[in-house]
């Protein structure tokens, strides 16, 4: 009896630490489209082929705990896109993605090495950093944007605060 326990419990905890360790392949977006209707009815716009390219960050990656989060979809010109935009106060990051599949894109210099041999270019002005990559697949672009208020005191995200988020991002397609 004792040894079905204790193969019991050694069951159970191999399950949990599997199970904990595929949070990080969770879609991030599903949750944040099941709590927020605005959202669900943004991203309800798109197709259903760029809907399933989509992905958003886990909120722990995001350096502000964000107070509202809302969602804008272009699906009037080509190439789609939809924007989620994170807030607190003067505090805001966007995160931009755009269906390129199929089409040429380039954005500069890729200075910045991000999960899965990624590579993304980074731009910083006096009040915003941005930080831009393109899917494993080719499919989709993302841009990432820090903004504050151009009288404020703070500094945009850093790029490694931008780095972080992008992983969190990558980490859920793999």
């Amino acid at each position: 009896m004792k040894l079905k326990f204790v193969m019991l419990l050694s069951a159970l905890l191999v399950l949990a630490a599997c199970n904990s360790g595929s949070s990080s392949s969770e879609n991030h977006l599903n949750s944040l489209v099941e709590a927020n209707p605005e959202v669900k009815s943004e991203v309800e716009k798109l197709s259903k082929e760029f809907r399933d390219e989509l992905s958003a960050p886990d909120m722990e990656s995001i350096p502000f705990e964000a107070e509202e989060v809302t969602a804008t979809a272009q699906t009037k010109l080509e190439p789609n896109d939809v924007t989620l935009i994170y807030s607190k106060g003067n505090e805001q990051l966007s995160l931009m993605q755009r269906d390129v599949k199929g089409k040429e894109v380039s954005f500069g210099k890729t200075d910045v090495e991000l999960e899965n041999d990624i590579r993304a270019s980074f731009n910083d002005w006096e009040s915003i950093s941005e930080l831009t990559w393109m899917s494993e697949n080719g499919n989709v672009m993302f841009g990432l944007r820090s903004v504050v208020p151009r009288n404020g005191n703070d500094e945009p995200m850093t790029k490694e605060e931008l780095v972080n988020v992008a992983n969190s991002i990558i980490d859920q397609r793999k």
